[in-house]
């Protein structure tokens, strides 16, 4: 009778904590594995793309992946957080409408090229796979969106943005307009629609107000 199948995790393992004279040859077969995911990401889907390719290009064996990443999704999503982490794109001067407008052209300025080709078959993958797409919620969406909201609030006790906004759909809209153009169009982010589609949700919500 075949044995069932272990469930697919895709949280990152934990740090084995400090080592002696091995230490630094594992961080860096570690650091090689991170990037040959990110390299093969950028060139292949996620189902096209096996731990035996990715130990291959990081010149790791399989055994010394599984040593950190229980499956190949759990690898090239860190191998994607790792190369593309967008938190310090979010700065902490200026008004909080100009710090978000900011944030939404650096997004879209980083989606251009490579990371936008790696950023949407990542995107493409989690509609397939739902344990990914848990993962990519919560380490990557859910945080994002927080920051935003943060600063969000920020702008409706300034007075810049009115208050009773929604502050979801507000940030689904300017972000729905990048998406559109990266995953349906398949086309580079025109930062100055960006622009426009931010001022258009900014006028919107003051407007409703009125």
């Amino acid at each position: 009778m075949p044995r069932p199948r272990k469930k697919k995790d895709v949280s990152p393992v934990a740090d084995e904590g400090p080592r002696s004279a091995g230490r630094p040859r594992c961080e860096a077969a570690r650091t090689a594995v991170l990037d040959a995911g990110y390299k093969l990401l950028s060139k292949a889907s996620v189902q096209a793309i096996s731990v035996q390719e990715i130990a291959a290009e990081a010149g790791v064996s399989t055994a010394t992946l599984y040593r950190w990443w229980p499956t190949k999704e759990a690898v090239l999503l860190d191998s994607y957080t790792n190369r593309v982490d967008d938190t310090a794109l979010l700065h902490a001067d200026g008004s909080p409408l100009h710090r978000l407008r900011k944030h939404l052209m650096n997004v879209a300025q980083m989606f251009k090229g490579e990371e936008g080709r790696v950023s949407l078959r990542l995107l493409m993958a989690i509609q397939e796979d739902q344990i990914l797409r848990g993962a990519f919620f919560e380490r990557i969406y859910r945080p994002k969106v927080d920051r935003c909201l943060a600063v969000m609030r920020e702008a409706v006790e300034q007075g810049e943005l009115p208050r009773g906004t929604d502050l979801r759909l507000f940030l689904d809209s300017v972000f729905g307009v990048l998406l559109t153009n990266l995953i349906l169009k398949h086309e580079d982010v025109d930062n100055a629609l960006i622009g426009k589609a931010f001022d258009f949700a900014v006028a919107g919500a003051q407007a409703k107000a009125r």
